[in-house]
């Protein structure tokens, strides 16, 4: 097994201790009713070793004690100005969190991973 697939492994091993279902499928998608996220078996290991690091810091962000308050909207599921805004704000978040974890993991920050953030981010704006 080559490294990045071990790497992947562990971040997997990581997010499934908090409860979480990483399983493998042709499209990336985050399900919060059956905690489950599916990783897009089509991409590079280097891009799903990335989306699962972003998907990991959505999970750091649940456990802070503000989240509830700080994502209420999001939590209510009301979708106006402040669900959107407060949507893009959560995602930066969890891309900033992911930045955080690959130095844990391991994983360099390269082009990459701001290109894949970049690309992921605007299909909220655009």
């Amino acid at each position: 097994m080559n490294s990045s697939y071990k790497i992947y492994d562990e971040i997997k091993n990581h997010i499934e201790s908090f409860g979480y279902r990483v399983i493998n499928g042709k499209e990336d998608y985050w399900d919060s009713t059956t905690k489950t996220i599916c990783c897009n078996t089509k991409r590079k290991i280097e891009r799903r070793i990335i989306y699962l690091l972003h998907e990991l810091g959505h999970i750091y962000l649940f456990q802070k004690s503000n989240y509830d308050k700080k994502f209420s909207s999001l939590i209510e599921g009301k979708k106006n100005n402040r669900f959107t805004v407060s949507e893009i704000e959560q995602e930066i978040l969890a891309w900033d969190e992911a930045e955080k974890l690959a130095s844990r993991f391991g994983i360099p920050i390269d082009e990459n991973f701001y290109k894949f953030k970049f690309e992921n981010l605007k299909t909220y704006i655009l």
